[in-house]
């Protein structure tokens, strides 16, 4: 009875505030095992709401002072009719949304979707998925190869081929099978063979057998192909074997890695020799550092582009219309065939030149527009629209 009143309410504020910090504590501790769970059972899109429910139930006011037992109830059972009406909601509007399936997408995953990690964005993840859930015709040409995609697209369900390798190969994520590979000729091979030997150079030779690719391999020779084969092989996702390519396999994509003049001399070569129109032939730098500049050259069948691929698609399918989202110099024909041509605004002049949209942003903006072509109400008027507006 000798405590004064002001000391009585300070020890009052003293002991709630010791009981909120200890409650958001034990609700923090608690929320950490229903992240955890959801994330294991693979459902990562009812995180947010699995955890929104948890905080409403446990640190919300009760409603008029409602009994505990009563008021967990209600939220229990008014967020089980939310859900259910949700998922009744978006399967009623799924089923009758706009999807424009007689349009064909394409785009290129370097510089497009890929960021500098080689990872999809979360966000563009969620949208492909959601993209793919209404069976969205996009196809994603590459120069990666297949074994890349298993880590590129982890949680991504992908329901159309892909181009590998600028369009040596077709690849059918889900079965993990190749539907079309394009080969060097044999003749042509042993001519490739003959001038590395001669410039005394090594070549990371790609081959496809039973659905399987491996590259084969020399003694590695310069700080490049080293880069080259670390780079690849820290995934542990590549079949690098160190010895020749046996005779009876196919060659379907050579990678060269050595200095400019090196790859300059060879490349004139090939292009002056009579097998330079049974190949296609590729050169970029790879490195630079300060004693060296490192270019890599890659070699496929002539037969091996973009362009050859994806009309082999559009024709088999019932498309109207073509979209490319470009982002190289290997798009160009792709650029010419399509009937609307997007690029980032990041993509080269020589892209940007050429493509009927430019957009600012990233692949976050960029999925953001095919997913409005797709469920356009009136694709045709929209592309008209946007090729006027560019």
């Amino acid at each position: 009875q000798g405590i004064s009143e002001e000391a009585l309410r300070l020890s009052l504020e003293n002991h709630i505030i010791l009981f909120d910090l200890i409650k958001y504590i034990i609700v923090s501790l608690c929320i950490i095992p229903l992240i955890v769970i959801t994330v294991k059972i693979k459902q990562v899109d009812a995180v947010f709401i699995t955890c929104l429910t948890f905080l409403s139930v446990t640190v919300s006011q009760r409603n008029g002072g409602m009994p505990v037992l009563q008021f967990a109830t209600n939220r229990v059972l008014s967020t089980l009719i939310g859900v259910g009406v949700s998922l009744f909601v978006n399967s009623y509007l799924f089923n009758i949304r706009k999807c424009n399936k007689n349009v064909l997408f394409v785009s290129t995953l370097e510089r497009n979707f890929l960021s500098e990690k080689e990872e999809l964005d979360p966000y563009v993840k969620y949208k492909l998925n959601d993209l793919n859930d209404a069976e969205i015709p996009l196809v994603f040409a590459t120069t990666k190869s297949a074994v890349s995609f298993d880590y590129i697209f982890k949680g991504v369900n992908v329901n159309t081929p892909m181009i590998l390798m600028n369009g040596a190969a077709k690849y059918n994520l889900n079965t993990k099978e190749y539907d079309k590979v394009y080969h060097i000729h044999s003749l042509t091979r042993q001519f490739i063979d003959k001038c590395l030997t001669e410039n005394d150079m090594n070549a990371f030779i790609y081959t496809i057998n039973d659905h399987t690719l491996h590259a084969y391999h020399n003694l590695l020779k310069n700080e490049g192909e080293i880069a080259y084969y670390n780079h690849r092989k820290k995934r542990n996702n590549y079949g690098f074997v160190r010895a020749l390519l046996p005779s009876d396999l196919k060659a379907t994509l050579y990678t060269i890695i050595d200095t400019k003049e090196k790859i300059e001399k060879f490349k004139n070569m090939i292009e002056n020799s009579s097998y330079k129109n049974d190949v296609n032939i590729a050169e970029r730098i790879y490195s630079k550092n300060d004693n060296e500049e490192y270019h890599i050259l890659r070699i496929s069948s002539s037969m091996t582009n973009k362009l050859n691929s994806i009309n082999s698609i559009y024709e088999n399918g019932s498309y109207k219309h073509l979209i490319v989202c470009a982002s190289g110099r290997s798009d160009l024909d792709l650029i010419k065939r399509a009937d609307l041509s997007i690029c980032l605004s990041s993509s080269p002049e020589y892209v940007k030149e050429k493509c009927d949209v430019i957009i600012n942003g990233d692949s976050t903006n960029l999925v953001r527009l095919i997913n409005k072509i797709y469920h356009s109400n009136n694709v045709d008027k929209l592309i008209e629209e946007m090729k006027k507006s560019s």
